[in-house]
């Protein structure tokens, strides 16, 4: 990181929502805390759903911690650190490893995955699952006729 770059990020506003390009495929965003993955509340849990974890989006928040992404704001899927391994080391590790292959294969690996892949109602919640087992993109046209 550059001086200029690390002045930006030491400037960051974190209680509204910026995203900063730094670098090609580098980029800064903050959010302001919400409920993201439905921790806070009482959601259905889902067992399967489609998730880009790790392939599409990671974290790796200030202190080093690597998580597979955005929405573990509570840091439980801990990864490892970039401050003590390389990033390539941690992605290539066997708990990363098989934490993608469980993703990849649509079946949640853990609690915070089911609950952000979850619903606040069970029917909403089954239908996601029911969606992704049979590979019908939630928001498309034919998952908007069906009612529950």
């Amino acid at each position: 990181m550059t001086g200029d770059q690390a002045r930006l990020v030491a400037g960051v506003d974190c209680s509204s929502h910026y995203m900063y390009v730094l670098a090609d495929k580098l980029i800064v965003e903050t959010c302001p805390f919400t409920n993201w993955g439905n921790w806070e509340q009482g959601a259905w849990p889902a067992f399967f759903g489609v998730c880009d974890g790790i392939d599409g989006q990671m974290v790796v928040r200030r202190d080093g911690t690597l998580l597979p992404c955005c929405n573990d704001i509570g840091a439980r899927l801990n990864l490892g650190n970039c401050f003590e391994q390389p990033l390539s080391a941690l992605l290539a590790s066997g708990e990363t490893k098989v934490f993608t292959k469980k993703l990849r294969s649509g079946r949640m690996p853990n609690q915070v995955c089911r609950r952000c892949k979850g619903d606040l109602s069970f029917w909403t919640s089954l239908k996601r699952q029911a969606f992704a087992l049979a590979n019908i993109p939630e928001s498309g046209s034919v998952t908007k006729r069906i009612v529950l």
